[in-house]
């Protein structure tokens, strides 16, 4: 538990510690589904799957979390404006995104654990 008295990096490793016990959580029975590589994470109560016909013009977008500090941290605009300016420049997102980042490299504008997360991303549009 951290309180008043708690020294910053005490603090910061009781945290970090709490941060990383939930993770251990993940894509397990009964809590929060993280989509990656593993066979666990597909068979997530979370997860379901379906099909679909694309039809021209239908536009998939999808990312790591990462990139949604476009929207959820850095305010630089909401989710509907991050998936029409992903279309027109995804390598424009991203490098604002950075920029955010290389600006704020000591987390002291916005405190975070990391300066920077890592970013995947794909945006598709059916011709």
């Amino acid at each position: 538990m951290v309180n008043n008295g708690t020294p910053l990096l005490d603090a910061i490793k009781i945290i970090r510690d709490g941060a990383r016990e939930v993770r251990n959580q993940k894509n397990k029975q009964g809590f929060y589904g993280v989509l990656d590589l593993t066979y666990n994470s597909l068979k997530h109560e979370d997860y379901k799957t379906f099909s679909l016909t694309l039809e021209k013009g239908d536009k998939i977008f999808m990312s790591t979390d990462g990139l949604l500090r476009f929207a959820e941290s850095y305010e630089m605009g909401d989710y509907k404006e991050l998936f029409y300016k992903s279309f027109s420049s995804l390598k424009n997102v991203l490098e604002n995104v950075r920029e955010f980042e290389r600006k704020d490299f000591d987390c002291q504008f916005l405190p975070r654990f990391k300066a920077s997360d890592d970013i995947c991303a794909i945006a598709i549009e059916v011709e």
